[in-house]
């Protein structure tokens, strides 16, 4: 730099903190919480370790830089004192920004259950992963050093809180909404025809709700309806035997629709705002029964494309439980789709809706 030159200049200044926020937009993207030995494998958790990494890299290339040019505005005089505080503030702003975004690193608070959610950014995966990248750690560490942070906890300490919030889950609300078939008797006379099924949806929120199911699917029978669920009630709805359709199966796809002001919309596609919306879709495969493979699928579909269980139905290929969560008007919510079976004979496919509270621990 020579006398003359100015700060801020585009090329020199101002594209490293444009390549600042990049880097910071990527590490700070939501991940959902994962805990197996491979978490470092998953593209999205390496991409976040990556960019967390880089962005402590060029933090300190650009301060360096700053420092040099501060020192040249010292050396060239008094005349270039306001060049000079146009530098400090560069500097505080540089430091003031990396400091909020690296401080989640040693909050205690996010080695919990409520932190590992992906609506609050995912911050237990991302520290777990980042400790476990000794090389990375070790450099990031270096900055947060210089910006007088606390250190992160012990890799130790990491892994025990994961493990601890692996094993946590919120336990569903399910008291109440069991489904009822008749006595002993009857059930066992319903073997003879093989199991029964069911799709059950729970509402246990404080807000009314519709079903919109049957909008896509094969074989759908009694599973394509229209049904309003209001607060703290369910709806089971009968699905087919193995003799109904001769043994070819079933499957649905359709949404539900929460509705946060309190209002049930006439309409069938859901309203602009105040609602959560989230597709659903549900099968059964072929005979025999040993090869009959139960699936289940649930998207959140509020902020995402809205396709009426299109894209869900579509995308649906394992029994495994799936769980959203999201926070609207002060209240933590869930939504879990899930398979179970009741009496040994009866296939429910189940998803539940309901409020939590994500302080109590559920193991």
């Amino acid at each position: 730099m020579q006398p003359g030159e100015k700060l801020d200049d585009d090329n020199l200044w101002n594209d490293n903190v444009q390549f600042l926020g990049e880097l910071a937009n990527r590490f700070e993207s939501p991940l959902p919480f994962k805990y197996e030995d491979s978490v470092a494998e998953d593209p999205d958790v390496a991409d976040c370790v990556t960019a967390l990494v880089t962005y402590c890299e060029a933090y300190g290339c650009f301060m360096a830089l700053l420092l040099a040019a501060k020192g040249k505005y010292v050396q060239f005089g008094s005349e270039y004192k306001e060049n000079e505080e146009v530098v400090n503030r560069k500097i505080s702003c540089q430091r003031r920004d990396a400091k909020g975004k690296l401080s989640f690193l040693s909050d205690v608070r996010c080695l919990t259950f409520l932190r590992s959610l992906p609506y609050q950014g995912g911050k237990l995966t991302k520290i777990l992963a980042l400790s476990r990248n000794l090389r990375g750690k070790s450099l990031v560490e270096t900055v947060r050093g210089s910006l007088a942070l606390t250190p992160i906890q012990s890799l130790d300490t990491v892994e025990s809180a994961a493990r601890k919030v692996s094993r946590q889950l919120v336990k569903v609300k399910v008291e109440g909404h069991q489904i009822h078939t008749g006595n002993w008797l009857r059930r066992h006379v319903l073997t003879a025809f093989g199991p029964s099924f069911y799709a059950h949806f729970i509402n246990e929120t404080n807000f009314p709700m519709k079903i919109v199911s049957g909008r896509f699917g094969q074989n759908k029978g009694n599973l394509e309806f229209v049904q309003v669920v209001q607060p703290h009630a369910s709806h089971p709805q009968r699905a087919v035997s193995f003799t109904d359709f001769l043994g070819t199966g079933f499957s649905t796809g359709g949404y539900i629709t929460l509705y946060l002001n309190g209002i049930v919309s006439p309409d069938m596609a859901p309203p602009a705002d105040d609602v959560r919306v989230m597709e659903f879709a549900l099968s059964l495969g072929l005979l025999p029964p040993i090869f009959n493979r139960k699936i289940i699928n649930i998207e959140d579909k509020t902020s995402n494309e809205f396709t009426g269980g299109k894209d869900t139905h579509k995308k649906m290929n394992s029994s495994e439980t799936e769980t959203l969560y999201w926070f609207d008007k002060g209240t933590h919510f869930m939504a879990r789709g899930e398979i179970v079976t009741q009496y040994f004979i009866i296939d429910i496919w189940r998803f539940i809706i309901q409020e939590f509270d994500p302080l109590t621990e559920e193991d």
